[in-house]
């Protein structure tokens, strides 16, 4: 897959949240963990940013979970109208760049935090620009060399 990483405007900032743990009635140190995270849009490029930062966990904590595409199941098992593709680590404090197979026009993210990390924000970018794989880009080389004769 060939993408053009340098542009900043094929880059689309499509969903920002904020999310911390919440303390247990009754209880002065424990708290709930922050609970998975349904992103509510629907993405159609295979290729997004994920920018997770934290106020509260140290700076040399890398680890910030795991994020899900999640499509619409062609099955319906038990309650189950989705079905999970794939599952990839994003970090505190860095960009993570995924892509995705395309398999549907339209996907979802979960996003599981662990629970030993108290607070997160979150952004996500969505590529808008031109997704092209290596036998596309290889194809539009060729036609241009024939049309050179």
């Amino acid at each position: 897959m060939i993408i053009d990483t340098q542009n900043p405007d094929l880059w689309e900032s499509v969903w920002s949240g904020s999310y911390e743990q919440q303390p247990v009635p009754g209880e002065l140190t424990r708290f709930y963990p922050i609970a998975t995270i349904n992103v509510p849009i629907l993405l159609t490029s295979p290729v997004i940013l994920v920018n997770c930062t934290s106020v509260n966990a140290p700076l040399n904590w890398k680890f910030a979970g795991y994020l899900r595409q999640v499509i619409p199941s062609p099955l319906l098992i038990g309650a189950a109208t989705t079905a999970n593709t794939r599952q990839e680590r994003i970090y505190l404090n860095r960009l993570s760049l995924i892509q995705f197979e395309r398999l549907v026009s339209t996907y979802q993210l979960l996003i599981d935090i662990p629970y030993w990390i108290i607070d997160v924000q979150l952004s996500i970018f969505e590529y808008v620009g031109i997704v092209a794989d290596t036998i596309q880009r290889l194809e539009t080389i060729e036609a241009k060399i024939d049309n050179l004769n």
